[in-house]
């Protein structure tokens, strides 16, 4: 899923780019305002995505250390993030279309999912990483249902392990 999610958004920016050789103009506008410190500014500003893009990344952390069966939160999971593609990628080629037409060029889009939404394809991104977070919360892994509701960022060492030992459930077991 997060493969699929790359290759769309990478083959969008890409043809977007391509498309225009100017800068983006939310960019052009933080070069601008920041004067002598835009490199400090824009430094600033990336890392700080980085940052969200860890914690974002932790559901699906969560969903890749899932050893148990699928479920209908695993389902539910699929489907919002599936609906989250399809409706970026549709938000998305409008957009392109829009923006295709010289003679709208100082308009704002306002037709398709644009006349519901200023940003629907942030709308639907943000779908897509609520299908992990569904993914990640039936885990078992990071304080999801199932899970001893301890977040672990890192696999037990083996000595502590080794410690955990199943006690039987009455004394005449043992």
């Amino acid at each position: 899923m997060v493969a699929t999610w790359s290759v769309r958004l990478g083959v969008h920016l890409w043809r977007r780019i391509r498309a225009s050789a100017r800068e983006e103009g939310r960019y052009r506008y933080l070069r601008e305002a920041l004067g002598a410190r835009a490199g400090v500014g824009l430094f600033t500003f990336f890392q700080v995505q980085a940052a969200w893009a860890v914690m974002f990344a932790m559901p699906v952390w969560a969903a890749s250390e899932a050893v148990r069966p699928l479920d209908w939160l695993d389902a539910l999971g699929v489907a919002v993030w599936a609906a989250g593609v399809l409706g970026e990628s549709v938000a998305d080629r409008q957009l392109a279309r829009f923006r295709a037409d010289p003679e709208r060029a100082a308009e704002v889009c306002d037709s398709g999912m644009w006349g519901w939404s200023r940003h629907p394809n942030y709308f639907f991104e943000w779908l897509q990483w609520w299908g992990f977070v569904a993914l990640g919360a039936g885990s078992g892994a990071g304080g999801g249902p199932g899970s001893d509701g301890v977040v672990r960022l890192m696999p037990d060492p083996p000595q502590a392990a080794a410690r955990r030992t199943v006690r039987p459930a009455s004394p005449a077991a043992r």
